[in-house]
Order: structure tokens, then sequence, then C-alpha cells
């Protein structure tokens, strides 16, 4: 066993669990409660700039993002959003002195919180640095970088990773008894690997791989709570943009992977408002989607609604409900495209014309088989062609399926380009967030109109 590894064993052995997040958000209530009780503030008005200041701070932080936080590189970001909190209490402020009093007191309760988290920083570093709350983290690269990685973080355990190994192939591996921990296997065996070892960290350095191999393997990973962290291409030259996704471990810099789709809190908000939203729609076009359920039973014999397989989330098959369209057939499974089909209904073409004929889906939104915004679901058929044709189109279901999406309000519909919507439909899993679904949202409305 090598000298590194026989540290990281030293290191292991002293590894406790600790609940170090929670260090920052305890430090800044307790502060923020401390401020309210001594009389520095109104009590009311201190309770509620704190309670707006520990959700703004905590709730929707970056700070616990990082591995090695730095107070000063926070501190702009503390201001605003302590500054913020005070005018989010000016509304509920019962006289303009009160407000005042706690405006006049905002300099010195940001001082404090700064003392306080920095202080807090140092008590998380000098915990880790004796064995606590370590995370486990696997490696994918054996080259330079990524046994310069290894090596630092076994000398320097304050950023809370402990090294278990790496994943590589044999070819662009050194002799592995040069490394600082043991090499584990081959990138194919990537998933195995983060649960044998109980990763909770992966870091990206300097595989030989190919881009569209690297990008396959890191979006199989479904894992929520693994965090992945990538070491920037030439950066060297000054090439990592400095921001809260980035964090530099002894002079090396790695960037964080947002990952926001179904990991960020907001996702959950998310499915509220898919609830919320369906159901209003459904209830106030109760009259209307009535009335033209009756127009599409009196336009020709058949069903109301249209039911066809689509594929949602992570290959499930579902049954999308739209009003029908067309005469009654038995090729709507196999037929692509059907924008000029003769067999439309006069109500049909209307209905497709303005979109209204798929409505039906608020249902299937309500039952959580889709989204309002969310990529467009296709028939299993088709979904099987172009995964083999397209690169990266089944990437597409690591979300819920939508009613409207990127794609979508970028014409992308009908017969268009798959590689285009596969495109589009990954930039916005890559890049989610909820000012994102909103901005979707609106643009759809305007395309209607």
């Amino acid at each position: 066993m090598a000298l590194g590894s026989q540290a990281v064993a030293r290191i292991s052995v002293r590894v406790r669990a600790l609940p170090l997040a929670f260090v920052i958000p305890a430090t800044d209530v307790l502060l923020l409660t401390s401020i309210a009780l001594t009389g520095l503030v109104p009590a009311r008005h201190g309770f509620m700039f704190g309670a707006s200041a520990f959700l703004l701070l905590d709730v929707f932080g970056p700070a616990q993002e990082r591995l090695a936080p730095r107070i000063m590189d926070e501190a702009g970001s503390i201001v605003g959003r302590m500054a913020i909190a005070l005018l989010l209490v000016a509304p509920l402020a019962r006289s303009s002195t009160a407000f005042l009093r706690l405006a006049e007191r905002l300099p010195f309760l940001i001082v404090a919180v700064l003392i306080a988290r920095a202080a807090g920083y140092r008590l998380i570093a000098y915990a880790r640095a004796h064995g606590y709350g370590l995370e486990p983290t696997l490696i994918l690269g054996a080259g330079p970088v990524g046994a310069t990685l290894a090596t630092t973080l076994v000398s320097h355990p304050e950023y809370g990773l402990l090294p278990v190994g790496f994943a590589d192939r044999e070819r662009s591996a050194p002799d592995e008894g040069s490394l600082p921990v043991p090499m584990l296997g081959s990138p194919e065996l990537l998933l195995t690997l983060l649960f044998e070892t109980n990763a909770r960290r992966l870091l990206v350095a300097d595989p030989l791989l190919s881009e569209h191999e690297l990008v396959s393997w890191l979006r199989a990973i479904d894992d929520p709570n693994l965090e992945i962290h990538v070491v920037p291409r030439l950066q060297e030259l000054g090439s990592v943009p400095a921001g809260p996704t980035v964090d530099d471990l002894w002079g090396i810099p790695i960037v964080r992977l947002r990952r926001g789709a179904l990991r960020s809190p907001g996702w959950r908000v998310k499915r509220l408002l898919d609830i919320v939203l369906s159901s209003a729609l459904l209830i106030a076009g109760a009259i209307p989607l009535g009335l033209i359920a009756i127009a599409v039973k009196l336009s020709s014999p058949g069903p109301v609604l249209f039911r066809q397989k689509r594929v949602c989330q992570r290959g499930e098959v579902f049954e999308i409900l739209k009003f029908r369209t067309m005469l009654v057939n038995d090729d709507s499974d196999t037929t692509w495209s059907v924008v000029d089909d003769e067999r439309q209904t006069a109500i049909g073409r209307l209905l497709r014309h303005t979109h209204v004929d798929e409505l039906p889906q608020l249902f299937n939104v309500l039952r959580g088989e889709m989204s309002l915004v969310g990529p467009r679901p296709e028939r299993p058929q088709f979904v099987d062609r172009f995964s083999a044709e397209t690169p990266r189109y089944a990437d597409r279901h690591r979300v819920p399926p939508g009613l409207t999406g990127w794609s979508q309000v970028h014409g992308l519909t009908g017969d268009t380009s798959i590689e285009e919507r596969a495109r589009f439909d990954n930039r916005f899993i890559e890049d989610w967030s909820l000012w994102q679904e909103f901005v979707i949202l609106i643009r759809t409305f305007r395309r209607i109109v």
C-alpha cells in the first residue's frame, strides 16, 4: 500500500458522522433570534426580519454548496440578501419609526452575521481536519490531474472530501503503486463503483474518454444526493469564471454541476404548481371543455377523447389524452405527421390549429404523468427509432414530459429536426429553474394568442 493510501486509511479511521451541513443554518438561527430577543430592534419586527433573512441566506442562498466557503467571497451576497429581507419587512411594519429603527441597525446586523459565519466556517474546517464529516469521494480519471487531486485531498482534509479510489481505463492509468488511492475499476463500472464505495462526491479529472461517453455516463447518474464536480479544461489559462459553483482545491479549480432538475427545492414547487394550475384550468374551463366535447361527438362517430401510448420519465409508458380531431383510424401509432391528413374533421382542424385539442392533457398533468413544462412525449415506436438515430435523444426522459417546453416555444413541433429538439430539451433540463418555467409558459401563451 502506498504512503498516500496509508494516510487515507488513517483519516478514514477517524471519520465520524457529524451534521456539519447544519452548522451555518444553526448559527444564523441563533444569531437572528438573539437579535430579536435582546431588544436591539422591536421584537415583532426582529422576528419577521430574522425569518426573511434566514430564508434568503440559508434556504435560497449558495453558501452550503461550496466546499471551501470564504466569507469575503460571500460578503456582497450576504449584504444584498439582508437588505432584501429588510425591504420584505417594510410593508408589515406598523409604524415608520419601528422600521427606521430596524434599518438603522442593519449594518450592525450584517457585521454580526459575517462574523458568525466566519466562525462557523472555521469550525467546519477544524472538524474536517480532525476527521469529522468527511464525504467519500470517487475520482474519475487517474492521470496527473486526478492523482494531484487525490494527494491534495489526503493532505488537506479540511475540504471535507475523503478520496476512496479512481475509476479509469488501464491504458490511461499510471503504475497503480504510484497512486495515492487505489484504482477501483473502469468508467464503464461507474454506477457500480459509486454504489459500492457509498461515494457522496464524484470528481471528474482527466479521464481519456470521449465527450459522448462522459456525458452519457454522468447523465445516467440519477442519485440526487450525489454532487458532481469537474476540473475544467484549460484551467491553467484562467478559463474558469468565478461564481458560487466554483471551488478552489489548493490551487485546482473545480466546477460543480448544477443538476437542478429533480434535486432543487424548486422542483417540489414545480409539482405543486402543476397540481394547482392544472386543477384551476380544468375548473375554470369546465363549461368550454364540455362544449368542445359535444362538438367533437357531433362531428363524426367515435369517442370524444383520443388516447395514445406515449413515453414519459425513465422510459415508462402512459396514455396521453387529447380531443379527437380525426375520423377513427388504426394507424395513429405508426404515422409520423398528420398535419394535412384529409381525415381531419372540421372541428378537429380548428382544435389543432389553436392547440385546444391538447387541453385534456391537464388530466395527465394532474395525475403526475406529465408536467405543464417539459419535453414533448413521443410514441414508443418513434422513441426507439430516434434514440438509435439521434445522439442524446433518450436523455430527454430524465424529467416528466410537458404540455409545452423549451423546444416547442422555439417552433420545434410537427415535422421539424429531432436533433434540434433533443438539444433544446436537454438544455432545458441542465439549466432548469422556476424562472425558466415561467418564461416558457408566457412564451407559450403569446404564441397561442
